[in-house]
């Protein structure tokens, strides 16, 4: 969550507002990369569009 923090959520202010980001997670296998980006997959206050 520290990466999360510090680095991702930053960002949303700036998506909201009107901006392009990225972030790219790169690491070894099982290293928690996944659950960093997206957190719990049933959280119903995440809407998932795929």
């Amino acid at each position: 969550m520290d990466v999360y923090n510090a680095v991702v959520s930053p960002l949303i202010d700036e998506v909201l507002a009107g901006y392009n980001c990225t972030v790219f997670a790169y690491g070894q296998t099982g290293t928690g990369k996944t659950f960093t980006m997206e957190g719990v997959c049933n959280d119903p206050s995440v809407h998932w569009q795929s």
